[in-house]
C-alpha cells in the first residue's frame, strides 16, 4: 500500500559540478539493496517473475515533488495490469521517498516473456510511460537479470531530450541534467493539464489570465517584472502549469465529501496537505520562488467548494448556504466562508508564512484568510460586478480586467503592500486607483500612460499589490461560473460526477512548453 499522507524525504545538498561523494555512495548502497530484494523475491516456490518498476529521474535528487503523480500513477497502472491480466501476487514491495528514488518491486507467478510484453505496452501507451522504468527480471545463475526490451520487436528507449538512443545519451552524459528535467516536466505536465478536472482548469486559466493582463502596477505582465526582479511572465506560465493537478484534488476532495452528503468543512484537513502538495510542486518548478502561494490557498479552496456544490443535493447545498437561488458565484463563495469559518485552525490549506501573514501580524490585516471568510466579498461586490459592467458595455476582455483590477485597488487592504511599504504604500496605492477610476477608469483615453507610469513609480519603490493580483485571479475563476447564458454555466453543467469526457480550454502547447523551466 502507498503510505497515506507519506512525507517525502529531503533533498540532499549537492555541490557545484555533480554529487557529494556521500551521496553517490547512498543511491549505490539503495540500488545494491534493491538489487538483494529482487533476489530475495524471485528465490520462493512458484515466484516466476519480479516486476521491478521506478521512475527515470534526472540529477541527485531522486524524488522531486514533480515526481509524487507520476509514481502514483505508475503504481496504480501496474496494478491495474496484473489484476486484469489475472497473474497471482506473491509479495508487493512498495517504498517511497528513498535517496536512491522510489521503488516498487511485485513478485509474481506468471510467464516472465508476457509479462514484460504487456508492461512494455503499458510503456508505450501511457502518456508518463517515458518516465517509467518497468523492469521484468527473473532468476538466472542465481542472480535477478531484467528481460531486454527489444526481446519482441519493441523500440529502444528514446532520449528524452534529443530523441536519439537513450542508452548512448546516458553513458556519454550528452545534457545536462537541467535540460532532461525540463524534458521530463513537459511530459508530466502535459498529462496533468489533459486530465485537469472542469473547476481545476477554470483555475489553471485564471492564473495564466492574470499575469497576461497588462498594465498592472508594480506586478508581473507581459511589460514589465514590475516590483519582482526574480519574476517573469513564464515563471508564472511554469508555476501554473505545476499546479493545476493540486486543484483537481481540491475538486476531487469537494465532489467526494458532497456525493456523501457530508459538510464542507469536513474536507478541511485533507485540503490542507493538498495545498501542501501544490506549494511544494510550485517550489519545484519555479526554483524557490514564491509565485503562487496566495493564490494555491484562494483557488483550492474555491475549486473544492465548487466541487462540493457540484456534487451534494440541492437541499444540502441549501441547508449549508442558506441560499436557495441558484446563482453559482454565490453559493460557491458561501461554501467557502462556512467552510474557512468552520474551520478552528487557521490558516485552513496552507501555513501562509508569507510577508502578507507578517503584515496580518503588524498591521491587524485579515489579508487572505478574511477575504475567504467573509467568502470573497470584495470580488463579488467589487472586482466582479466592474468586470461584468465593462464586458455588458461592449468592453473588451483586457479593459474589464483593467476595471476590475482597480476596483481591487482602490478598496483592499492588501497584505503584500503593508508589507513591502507600510500602511503608506496600501493607501498611496488606493488613492492612485481612486482617482483613476473618477478619471473613467479603464475606459479613460489615457489610462493605459498612467497605469504604465505608475508601475515605473511601484517597482522602483519595491512596492507589489500581490493580494490585489491573487484576487483578480479569483475575479476570473468567479466569472467562468457564469457565462453569458446562466444556464450553461460550468458549475450547472458539472451537477454530474461523470465528467472524464471534458475537454479543457487550454493551449496545451504553449503551457507544456512553458513547463520547461531550468
Amino acid at each position: 500500500m502507498i503510505p497515506s499522507g507519506h512525507r517525502r524525504s529531503a533533498a540532499l545538498p549537492v555541490r557545484p559540478g555533480g554529487q557529494r561523494p556521500e551521496i553517490a555512495a547512498a543511491v549505490l548502497a539503495a540500488r545494491e539493496a534493491r538489487a538483494e530484494r529482487q533476489r530475495s523475491l524471485l528465490a520462493p516456490p512458484h515466484v516466476t517473475a519480479v516486476v521491478s518498476a521506478t521512475l527515470v529521474v534526472p540529477g541527485p535528487q531522486k524524488c522531486p515533488p514533480w515526481t509524487v503523480p507520476v509514481w502514483a500513477e505508475m503504481v496504480a497502472v501496474v496494478r491495474r495490469t496484473i489484476a486484469l491480466r489475472g497473474w497471482p501476487v506473491a509479495a508487493e514491495d512498495i517504498r517511497a521517498g528513498g535517496v536512491g528514488g522510489d521503488e516498487a518491486l511485485w513478485a509474481l507467478t506468471a510467464a516472465p516473456e508476457v509479462v514484460k510484453r504487456a508492461l512494455v505496452d503499458v510503456e508505450d501507451s501511457h502518456p508518463c510511460g517515458r518516465l517509467w522504468d518497468l523492469d521484468v527480471l527473473t532468476l538466472q545463475e542465481g542472480i535477478a537479470r531484467p528481460l531486454s526490451r527489444g526481446g519482441w520487436g519493441s523500440l529502444p528507449r528514446r532520449c528524452l531530450v534529443c530523441g536519439e538512443a537513450a542508452a548512448a545519451c546516458a553513458r556519454s552524459g550528452a545534457h545536462a541534467h537541467s535540460d532532461v528535467a525540463a524534458a521530463c516536466r513537459r511530459i508530466v505536465t502535459g498529462w496533468e493539464l489533459a486530465e485537469a478536472s472542469p473547476y481545476a482548469s477554470s483555475a489553471y486559466q485564471a492564473l495564466v489570465t492574470e499575469v497576461w493582463h497588462t498594465p498592472k502596477p508594480g506586478l508581473v505582465d507581459r511589460m514589465s517584472c514590475g516590483a519582482h526582479p526574480d519574476m517573469d511572465v513564464s515563471l508564472f506560465e511554469v508555476s501554473a502549469a505545476s499546479v493545476v493537478s493540486g486543484f483537481t484534488a481540491c475538486e476531487q476532495v469537494g465532489r467526494s465529501v458532497g456525493r456523501r452528503g457530508k459538510s464542507p468543512v469536513t474536507m478541511m484537513p485533507q485540503l490542507r496537505r493538498v495545498g501542501i502538495a501544490a506549494e511544494a510542486r510550485m517550489y519545484d518548478a519555479t526554483g524557490g520562488v514564491n509565485t503562487h502561494k496566495g493564490a494555491i490557498y484562494a483557488l483550492g479552496l474555491l475549486t473544492a467548494a465548487a466541487g462540493w456544490v457540484a456534487s451534494a443535493s440541492p437541499a444540502v447545498v441549501a441547508a449549508v448556504t442558506g441560499i436557495s437561488d441558484h446563482d453559482p458565484v454565490s453559493v460557491v463563495c458561501a461554501v467557502v466562508s462556512v467552510m474557512v469559518r468552520g474551520e478552528s485552525s487557521s490558516p485552513p490549506l496552507t501555513e501562509l508564512d508569507t510577508h502578507g501573514a507578517r503584515a496580518r501580524a503588524t498591521y491587524g490585516m485579515g489579508g487572505a484568510p478574511a477575504e475567504a471568510a467573509r467568502g470573497f466579498d470584495s470580488v463579488r461586490r467589487g472586482s466582479l460586478p466592474a468586470y461584468r459592467r465593462v464586458l455588458a458595455a461592449g468592453g473588451d476582455v483586457d479593459s474589464a480586467l483593467s476595471e476590475a483590477l482597480l476596483v481591487l485597488l482602490a478598496s483592499n487592504d492588501d497584505t503584500c503592500l503593508a508589507a513591502r511599504g507600510g500602511l503608506v504604500a496600501v493607501q498611496s496605492v488606493r488613492e492612485w486607483a481612486a482617482g483613476m477610476l473618477a478619471a473613467g477608469g479603464a475606459a479613460a483615453r489615457d489610462f493605459a500612460e498612467h497605469a504604465e507610469r505608475y508601475d515605473v513609480e511601484l517597482s522602483a519603490r519595491g512596492w507589489s499589490p500581490g493580494g490585489c493580483a491573487d484576487l483578480l485571479g479569483v475575479t476570473v475563476f468567479l466569472a467562468s461560473l457564469t457565462p453569458v447564458a446562466p444556464e450553461t454555466s460550468l458549475l450547472v453543467s458539472q451537477r454530474s460526477d461523470i465528467y472524464e469526457s471534458f475537454s479543457p480550454a487550454i493551449d496545451l502547447d504553449s503551457a507544456i512548453e512553458a513547463s520547461a523551466w531550468p
